[in-house]
């Protein structure tokens, strides 16, 4: 290591889907990116044992040209890897759909001012043992569909974790994500605690220590690790799930499959509850049950803050339809099975929401 640190030292990785290094090197696209490169940047001022992750776009975001007309056109970056990164000798694999996916990494070092250093590595899977899809998986940034965004965050977040175990980097303690994009490297170290201790599946405990792990952004977004499907990374990313983990907790009573009751398929969203309630039950309700519900949530003091807007706007919304003489509909209601007269007391419950004047009904 040039600046001196071994990467069996380095206890912080930070992952990122773009990073503002050099305004030359299409890196990132915009603000996400120049707050990732500051925060590199400063843990390298400060000495801070960090190592960086990202994704190598061989097409960068994008350039723009605007035509005699005033339209734009969009263009893929045409720049030399090798004017700005340095490949490195390990590598590292991953399963997507079942495929194997193989990635290197190039580096780039961070100087601080006073000498220290914070290596960055940018994961690429343009390699001859991939098929052509897979290859151009890591091309744009930000580019394709959503199942292409997926592919992406599988590599950023199970690959990155991988390559770095390839690299030496075996103590890291703290996984910074800068925002959801890497979320999955929740289910990498899941995995990674559970061979461990010897097991195939995840159990309660490994979660606790993959929680001790990582770096939360915000206590507002949570994931739910429902440890008796033995889902691995791989078995995860196969079926599509797309997790982002700021928080993990433990799903002490699975949802059985029985209490789907056709409503929704999604065991983690019926296993969220308010007041004791899913959101199936509370869609369920009639209007005024609705109405009175969300009145007399039992909330403390700093939840009343956090759903003071939120909670009026949905109170205010019952209560107009409730003055319009449809406090026996139920949430869930479908549309086609409204009558005439209930859709025009709907459709006047929406005006007289909106502040409108004038209104004749």
């Amino acid at each position: 290591m040039q600046d001196g640190i071994k990467p069996s030292k380095r206890s912080i990785a930070y992952f990122s889907m773009e990073i503002a290094l050099e305004s030359a090197l299409p890196s990132y696209s915009g603000g996400l990116g120049v707050l990732a490169g500051d925060t590199i940047r400063a843990a390298a001022d400060m000495g801070l044992p960090m190592v960086g992750l990202s994704l190598l776009y061989r097409k960068g975001y994008f350039r723009q040209e605007l035509g005699e007309d005033g339209t734009q056109a969009e263009h893929a970056v045409a720049w030399r890897v090798e004017d700005f990164l340095k490949e490195e000798e390990s590598r590292a694999s991953l399963s997507i759909e079942g495929r194997r996916v193989w990635l290197r990494c190039w580096r780039y070092d961070v100087k601080g001012v006073r000498g220290d250093g914070v290596p960055v590595y940018f994961l690429d899977a343009d390699l001859p043992e991939n098929s052509d899809f897979d290859r151009g998986l890591t091309g744009s940034l930000y580019g394709g569909d959503t199942f292409y965004r997926l592919c992406q965050e599988v590599i950023l977040g199970v690959g990155g974790v991988r390559m770095l175990r390839a690299l030496g980097y075996t103590r890291i303690r703290r996984y910074h994500m800068n925002e959801g994009h890497a979320g999955l490297l929740a289910l990498q170290l899941l995995d990674e605690e559970a061979e461990k201790a010897g097991r195939t599946s995840v159990r309660k405990r490994d979660v606790e220590n993959v929680r001790r792990m990582r770096e939360a952004l915000g206590p507002d977004i949570e994931i739910m690790i429902d440890v008796n499907q033995g889902w691995t990374a791989d078995v995860a990313i196969h079926i599509g799930r797309r997790i982002e983990p700021y928080d993990i907790y433990w799903l002490e009573e699975p949802v059985p499959a029985d209490d789907f009751k056709g409503y929704m398929r999604v065991a983690e969203a019926l296993s969220v509850r308010i007041n004791g309630k899913n959101i199936h039950e509370v869609t369920s309700m009639t209007i005024e049950a609705a109405r009175a519900f969300f009145l007399d949530l039992p909330l403390n003091k700093e939840e009343q803050v956090i759903a003071k807007l939120i909670l009026k706007e949905v109170r205010n919304r019952l209560q107009f339809l409730v003055d319009v003489g449809l406090d026996y509909v139920t949430l869930d209601r479908s549309a086609p099975t409204l009558s005439g007269g209930e859709s025009q007391r709907i459709r006047l419950a929406s005006q007289v929401g909106s502040g409108l004047t004038g209104v004749l009904y």
